[in-house]
């Protein structure tokens, strides 16, 4: 939940005590290993001879489709790559995705339809790949490699135990004692253990691969499960297909200039500074009222989002659903999952078959408002929103009324830069040039976070010396939207963005990394930052105008 924001000092032994029995378990090898004689060079001679390689001749092309099922719900992933360039096109229901890379350019296209540069490589395209991505691992000098054992169980197989730089924990291998293929790959990422198996191998072309992959953390009912149903190695392939491709958005319609019908909700809010002081903020949120299926619902209209999300409780209410299903863990707990609304009200603003992702999401704000998700990146790109923080008001144009470079006068323009739908923007922090500051009214209070803090640690010195409280940072993955993080209040002796410059501003500062897409985030800029503003949200035209409001003249005088 967006707003339990801080109040809980961390309590910093325990939190020690419980990471350290957490690794103890996760750096402990497989069960039921004994000793064994053979080396890491037989080992692996014995693998390369049954992998085998790529016939003289053939072109490093691959066309494949697999069919997949996580955490119970089905789909397929059509495949095609040249090297490093590949297109990957990933349907589950009526929800797809499409994803891509040309001479290093990655991107991103939306189950909306709009596509978005990445810059890093997502987990979902490809996902059944980059599971096999470890089988290199023991040839990589760079491992520290030793043969633990052999196993009996549920096939004869050596266990070699491999340690990566810069990794916390160890991963364990097991290669085939007959057939010297790979059965299963043991490793821990974050706090989770998982064991990916892999079976079915089939040579093509010269080149022996597995075509079922399973992967589990012991918890069925999440299990991954991919079956490879056609592979061809070798066949041309049109090097067109991997260029990003268009918007092709068919989902929203409205007529003109649209008054949204939403309000700006203001709340005032304590951060505590230790020794009964607190410093308080006034953050406001956009809020927007959409009708879905002769309901009203609040929304947040959020510029730090890539997507949009909906309350999982609200969605099961309203009837949609992930295919037929509605995902929940043994002990009720809901599965996020990604669905589509047939049809969404915001005023003159309609939203046709419009996909979300459901997951927990909901918080009070003013006392009696309720809001059950956020309306994020691809609603924003359908037009150009207003958000007048003053007034309370949000107004939609469509994008060709901000084709000039000046559409509003006494606005001036900040360029923004995207990753997978995040929105980034230029700025100083203390005189620190950073490209990574998130775009995100959808924060309270502005915030820095690790990747800044860690590096230049006087520009955000704790104001109280020692105090750290606890805050959630909203921020939507596989488990909600939300994420704790330990925090301090920091004033940044200078700030500036575009033409705006402050002195001694106030931001909560982390040390705890964010990344957004595939980007190390620097600071967030929030809506406490923004509501000086009338924002003019142009992401059609990749920008955002500010102009200075009437909060901004009282506050600062000039």
């Amino acid at each position: 939940m967006k707003r339990t924001l801080f109040i809980l000092p961390i309590l910093a032994l325990i939190t020690a005590t419980v990471a350290l029995a957490k690794d103890d378990k996760l750096d402990a090898p497989p069960d039921g290993i004994t000793p064994t004689t053979a080396t890491v060079s037989q080992i692996l001679k014995h693998y390369d001879a049954a992998v085998g390689q790529l016939k003289a001749g053939v072109d490093d092309t691959h066309r494949e489709v697999w069919h997949f099922s996580n955490a119970g719900l089905a789909g397929t992933e059509t495949l095609t790559r040249k090297g490093f360039d590949f297109r990957s096109k990933i349907v589950a229901g009526p929800v797809v995705d499409e994803y891509g890379q040309f001479l290093g350019h990655r991107w991103h296209k939306d189950p909306n339809g709009y596509v978005s540069p990445m810059e890093a490589p997502d987990p979902t395209s490809f996902e059944m790949l980059i599971f096999m991505r470890n089988f290199g691992d023991t040839e990589d000098t760079k491992n520290d490699v030793k043969v633990i054992g052999e196993v009996a169980d549920p096939h004869p197989a050596y266990v070699v135990q491999i340690t990566r730089p810069n990794y916390k924990h160890p991963e364990w291998v097991f290669y085939d004692k007959n057939t010297g293929l790979i059965d299963e790959i043991v490793n821990a990422i974050y706090t989770t253990r998982y064991t990916a198996t892999y079976s079915d191998y089939r040579p093509t072309k010269g080149l022996t691969q597995p075509w079922h992959i399973h992967v589990t953390d012991g918890r069925a009912y999440l299990d991954d499960d991919f079956m490879r149903q056609s592979l061809t190695i070798g066949e041309p392939v049109d090097v067109r297909d991997f260029i990003t491709p268009s918007d092709t958005p068919a989902f929203a319609t409205y007529n003109g200039h649209v008054e949204i019908p939403a309000r700006v909700i203001s709340e005032r809010l304590y951060f505590e500074t230790g020794l009964g002081q607190y410093q308080p903020f006034v953050a406001p949120t956009a809020v927007v009222r959409v009708n879905i299926n002769g309901r009203g619902l609040d929304f947040e209209l959020s510029t730090g989002d890539s997507g949009s999300y909906i309350d999982w409780d609200v969605a099961q209410q309203l009837g949609l659903s992930a295919n037929g299903h509605a995902l929940r863990m043994p002990d009720g707990t809901p599965i996020p999952y990604d669905t589509i609304v047939p049809s969404m009200q915001i005023g003159g603003l309609t939203l046709h078959n419009f996909a979300m992702r459901a997951l927990r999401f909901n918080y009070h704000i003013g006392g009696d408002t309720q809001v059950v998700g956020t309306l994020g990146y691809d609603v924003l790109k359908s037009g150009v929103f207003k958000i007048d923080y003053d007034n309370g008001k949000i107004t939609l144009d469509p994008a060709s009324a901000f084709d000039s470079g000046q559409p509003v006068e006494g606005a001036f323009s900040i360029p923004l830069h995207f990753d997978d739908g995040y929105a980034f923007l230029e700025g100083l922090l203390n005189f620190h040039f950073s490209s990574a500051i998130l775009f995100a009214n959808n924060f309270e209070i502005s915030f820095v976070f690790g990747h800044f803090t860690s590096r230049y640690p006087e520009s955000v010195k704790d104001t109280n010396g020692r105090n750290h409280s606890s805050a959630v940072v909203p921020f939507a993955d596989s488990g909600g939207y939300g994420r704790e993080a330990e925090v301090w209040l920091s004033t940044i002796p200078d700030l500036q963005f575009g033409q705006a410059h402050f002195i001694s501003y106030y931001m909560l500062g982390t040390d705890a990394d964010e990344d957004y897409g595939g980007h190390q985030v620097d600071a967030a800029l929030g809506a406490d930052f923004l509501k000086y503003y009338d924002m003019y949200v142009d992401y059609p035209h990749n920008r955002v105008l500010l102009k200075p409001n009437k909060s901004f003249f009282n506050a600062f005088h000039m």
